[in-house]
């Protein structure tokens, strides 16, 4: 198995095995999130897209290998209330702090969290326009192999 899918399904996992403070209604690992944001629905996603993959030599036999995974939390508004985007904002900061962790393939390779970068905390714009809570966030996680 492709070690960029690898990670997208450990992050997957995470994800689906850890408690929030307000349930998804489903997380979908794929390449391409097929829907517009008018055709989002009021159900609670998040979305995992495989990202960048880059290779250096670490050492004379090893090597280090960096994958990006992006993570969005989505939910068309019954509402615009701090009532109702207040968890999810705390949703998104709660999937921040659990990606931080280390993750274990299915293959059994360590993936170290380096870095987070939130390319769309939330959405202003969308949430006015569209009336939809629309995260994002990327992850880069290092695995070193010999």
């Amino acid at each position: 198995m492709s070690l960029t899918i690898e990670v997208a399904e450990a992050v997957e996992t995470a994800i689906n095995a850890a408690s929030f403070s307000i349930t998804p209604d489903s997380v979908v690992r794929s390449f391409f999130p097929e829907q517009r944001l008018s055709e989002i629905g009021t159900d609670l996603v998040i979305n995992i897209v495989p990202g960048n993959r880059a290779i250096k030599r670490s050492a004379r036999s090893r090597f280090e290998e960096t994958i990006e995974i992006s993570v969005s939390v989505e939910k068309k508004l019954t509402a615009r209330t701090n009532a109702v985007i207040d968890p999810l904002i705390a949703l998104t900061e709660e999937v921040e702090d659990l990606l931080r962790a280390r993750l274990t393939t299915a293959g059994s390779l360590d993936c170290i969290w380096t870095e987070t970068s939130a390319e769309i905390p939330w959405s202003y714009d969308i949430l006015k326009q569209e009336g939809l809570y629309f995260s994002l966030s990327k992850f880069t996680y290092r695995i070193d192999r010999g």
